[in-house]
């Protein structure tokens, strides 16, 4: 049995260098939805901080959250999709420009995000959690320009429901 691969570079339908970063938009071939993704050749984040998408980047604000963090030969990937209930209406999912913007900021959200996880990890409580998630989006609206609605993934809504930031 052939094993899934979510994220096939090599079959992007745009690939770019933005900033310190690859982009690529890759058309997911078997659900026909696009995904986004950032490749950096060093870990964005704080060393010894691995590649995931929990805790802090929970709150980074792409379309429907990070659903894709892996670290490989070539560096460090960060990616979202566009396949989460609704997108479907969305008609600017399956148009390349925006795509391409919102992959970007994507990328731009990461970089900008460094600072924030360092603060985040030594704190303890949950209010002091969210004062800095609150200035890191404050921050991020103030220098992209992101939808309301693109402010909170799954593993966000799932950390709120479950009370602990």
């Amino acid at each position: 049995m052939k094993k899934t691969t979510y994220y096939p570079d090599s079959d992007a339908v745009e690939t770019w260098s933005y900033k310190e970063a690859t982009c690529y938009i890759v058309l997911h071939k078997e659900l026909g939805h696009y995904c986004g993704y950032v490749r950096f050749k060093k870990n964005p984040f704080a060393k010894g901080t691995g590649c995931h998408y929990e805790g802090f980047r929970n709150y980074i604000p792409v379309h429907g959250g990070i659903t894709y963090a892996k670290k490989d030969a070539k560096g460090y990937v960060y990616g979202f999709d566009c396949a989460h209930a609704g997108d479907e209406k969305r008609p600017e999912l399956k148009d390349i420009a925006w795509l391409k913007k919102h992959t970007e900021q994507f990328c731009d959200m990461l970089i900008l995000a460094k600072p924030y996880e360092q603060h985040y990890r030594r704190l303890l409580s949950n209010k002091a959690k969210a004062k800095v998630i609150s200035a890191y989006i404050e921050r991020v609206e103030n220098l992209v320009d992101i939808e309301k609605f693109e402010q909170i993934g799954f593993g966000a809504m799932i950390n709120l429901l479950s009370g602990k930031l």
